[in-house]
C-alpha cells in the first residue's frame, strides 16, 4: 500500500472512532474541540485574524504557560473553509499528541504526509462516509445540485464535497 493510501485509511479510521465516540447524530466542530480538551486535558483557543500574508488558513501551535493549544483561522476565508480548517488544525493537535492511535513511528505521516492526514481527517470528521455515502444516494439531482444540498447539510464548501464525493468512489472523474 502506498504512503497516501495508508495516510488517508489513517485519517478515516481516526475521525470514524472520534465521530462514533462523540456520539452525535451530525458532526460538531463543538463536540470535538470538547472531546479532544478532555483527552488531552488542554483547553483549545480559537482566533480568527487576518493570515492572508501568510499564504494559510490556519496554523496551530501549544502554548506552556497557559496549557492550552491556539489555533488561528483566517478571518479573510468564508464560514465554510475556517470549519475545515479548525477541523484540519485540530487534526494536527491529534496527530501530534499521538491519543492512542500510534503515529510514533510511521514516516508516512511526518512533511507532507501529516498535512494529508489533517485534510482527510477533517473531511471524514466533518462528512463522515457512512452519513455522507446515504445522503449522497438518498439524492436524485445531478452532481452539481448535490454538492450545493450536501453543502448546506454538512456546512463544509461545494469543493470540499466534490472531493469526499471523489474520495469514497462517487464521482469518476
Amino acid at each position: 500500500m502506498n504512503k497516501i493510501k495508508i495516510v488517508n485509511k489513517k485519517a478515516e479510521k481516526v475521525a470514524t472512532e472520534i465521530y462514533k465516540e462523540i456520539n452525535s447524530l451530525m458532526p460538531s466542530i463543538v463536540e470535538l474541540i470538547g472531546w479532544v480538551e478532555e483527552k488531552i486535558k488542554s483547553k483549545i483557543n480559537i482566533s480568527y485574524i487576518d493570515l492572508d500574508g501568510f499564504k494559510t488558513s490556519g496554523a496551530v501551535y501549544f502554548e506552556p504557560k497557559m496549557n492550552c493549544f491556539q489555533i488561528w483561522i483566517n478571518s479573510k476565508d468564508f464560514e465554510l473553509r475556517q470549519r475545515f480548517t479548525i477541523c484540519h488544525e485540530i487534526g494536527h493537535i491529534i496527530k501530534n499528541f499521538n491519543l492512542k492511535y500510534d503515529f510514533s513511528s510511521n514516516v508516512e505521516f511526518s512533511g507532507n504526509g501529516e498535512e494529508r492526514f489533517c485534510d482527510r481527517f477533517a473531511a471524514a470528521f466533518l462528512m463522515p462516509a457512512e452519513l455522507f455515502i446515504y445522503k449522497w444516494n438518498s439524492i436524485k439531482d445531478p452532481i452539481y445540485l448535490k454538492k450545493v444540498r450536501l453543502t448546506n447539510v454538512f456546512k463544509v464548501s461545494g469543493e470540499a464535497v466534490y472531493y469526499r464525493a471523489k474520495e469514497l468512489g462517487l464521482i469518476f472523474e
